[in-house]
């Protein structure tokens, strides 16, 4: 057993998955389903029960992951105490506050960790060197790189009316509670009252974690992109009949720089 290998075995329990857990490791996908094979042979056991929508730690998984995490973080530490203090370039990096947090991590992982940067995250509104943000907030003087596109549904409370058709269009909205949010949401708005719809704003949530605790709480419903929604909130989501409003999402920079080279891995 050597550390790399229950690295891969962290790596796949986080993930649930063995190509995303071989894509933020760096390693093809047969390499690390050896890998694990492998400590699964050296320590007479399964650690994952696998299928077709990923894998599920086993008991044995569950257990090995909190010891694996422990002796992990020791290691780390002890690599730490022995490298050479260098200087490395400060990367203040801005992101949206709307904005599904599992795929901004899947790009950063690996610039966090860089050797030639010192990462700051900041707000988006604050000043930095690159922006993770929807397009729309792009500025005139940016440059854009599309990372990965979200669609829009709307969420409803369990129970609610709508919840019954499997899918609605924007007048089933008239009149209905609506939990406007304050940072995206005035240009739905104002292109459903252009066309006569009346909304009825029960609230103005200033993050998607926000609106969604209204929505669970039967305050009203929501626009909300669908990569926001879990399992676990009890919300029910429809998707829109006749339209598909979606967002884009990306790295923006000055048009007069270029993008950090630790970037690379995002945009290839």
């Amino acid at each position: 057993m050597d550390i790399k290998g229950l690295r891969y075995f962290v790596s796949v329990y986080e993930s649930g998955n063995i190509s995303t857990a071989a894509k933020k490791s760096h390693i093809s996908q047969p390499s690390l389903s050896t890998a694990i094979s492998n400590l699964e042979e050296q320590l007479s056991t399964r650690l994952f029960a696998r299928s077709r929508k990923g894998v599920q730690p086993t008991e044995d998984g569950d257990r090995l992951y909190k010891a694996a995490r422990r002796l992990l973080s020791d290691a780390n530490a002890i690599q730490s105490m022995f490298q050479p203090r260098v200087t490395r370039q400060t990367l203040r990096i801005g992101v949206m506050v709307a904005i599904d947090f599992s795929q901004v991590f899947n790009i950063l992982g690996a610039v966090l960790h860089h050797p030639d940067y010192q990462v700051r995250i900041v707000r988006a509104n604050e000043p930095c060197d690159v922006r993770i943000i929807c397009e729309g907030d792009l500025k005139p003087t940016e440059t854009f790189v599309e990372l990965w596109q979200e669609n829009f549904v709307v969420a409803l409370p369990e129970g609610h009316p709508l919840t019954l058709k499997d899918q609605l269009v924007l007048l089933d909205l008239e009149n209905v509670p609506l939990i406007a949010r304050d940072y995206c949401s005035a240009s739905f708005i104002d292109a459903g009252r252009a066309v006569g719809i009346n909304f009825e704003v029960v609230a103005s949530a200033f993050s998607e974690e926000w609106a969604i605790a209204l929505v669970d709480q039967g305050v009203g419903v929501a626009v909300l992109p669908e990569t926001c929604i879990r399992p676990e909130h009890r919300i029910v989501t429809r998707p829109f009949a006749n339209m598909t409003p979606q967002r884009k999402v990306g790295l923006a920079y000055p048009k007069d720089s270029e993008l950090p080279g630790c970037f690379n891995h995002a945009v290839c």
